[in-house]
């Protein structure tokens, strides 16, 4: 009995410390919002919109870090480091309105512009996380509206350089702002990270704007569970 009890405590020991050892990130798709719905994309930092895939809660979009081409990325050098991203073009006029970074008024957001010289999976822009960043995070690209294919991504990527990739196929045809969001789990500082695209019919890939937002740790729960019951084995 005693080698019994004794072959459990190393197994749950064993299984507690793969749990809680795992380092590599993994890239998950975590939703996305169609054509702004209830303008939840331009009133990113409005708290009294309905934030439907908010990560932490708060009702905003970009708590954590945020970037708003021309404006400010909140959280570089402290967060992650800013490493490559295609040229910024705008803002015009015609562009969505979207609240400024600070919360106060409405911009016009600007974007990203390859020259046309993009392809399948073409990086946009990329950045590695730094000491400070939560090892779990939620990250939304805004892209503009699949009104004319030809200046619009076909797709919507995230991928950790040597490692996990996810990417999204837009399948709705608008005139505003869609947003498409990856979850983003066992961050380690170093991780690098890329945004990327399919191009459109005419060669272009953009998107607008980038959020960050912490989520609670995956497998939590669980991970509780497996401690619990080792712990009533133990008893036993």
């Amino acid at each position: 009995m005693k080698n019994k009890t004794t072959n459990s405590l190393f197994v749950c020991a064993a299984a507690l410390a793969l749990a809680g050892n795992a380092q590599a990130a993994t890239v998950t798709f975590a939703g996305v919002i169609n054509d702004n719905a209830g303008s939840e994309i331009s009133q990113w930092k409005t708290v009294s919109t309905t934030k439907t895939l908010d990560g932490d809660g708060d009702n905003a979009y970009g708590t954590l870090a945020h970037l708003v081409y021309q404006y400010e990325f909140k959280g570089q050098g402290t967060l992650y480091s800013f490493d490559y991203a295609d040229s910024q073009v705008g803002p015009f006029g015609s562009y969505a309105l979207i609240d400024a970074p600070t919360g106060l008024g409405d911009i016009n957001v600007a974007t990203t512009s390859n020259g046309g010289g993009g392809g399948a999976d073409h990086v946009m822009f990329t950045f590695a996380a730094l000491a400070g960043s939560p090892a779990n995070v939620r990250i939304g690209i805004a892209t503009d509206g699949l009104d004319d294919a030809g200046y619009s991504s076909a797709t919507i990527g995230l991928r950790q350089v040597g490692g996990s990739a996810v990417e999204y196929t837009m399948t709705s045809t608008n005139s505003t702002l869609d947003m498409v969001f990856f979850d983003v789990t066992g961050i380690t500082a170093g991780n690098q990270f890329q945004v990327f695209a399919d191009a459109g019919a005419y060669g272009y890939a953009t998107h607008h704007f980038i959020t960050w937002d912490v989520i609670p740790e995956p497998g939590a729960a669980s991970l509780g569970g497996l401690g619990l019951l080792c712990l009533l084995r133990r008893r036993r």
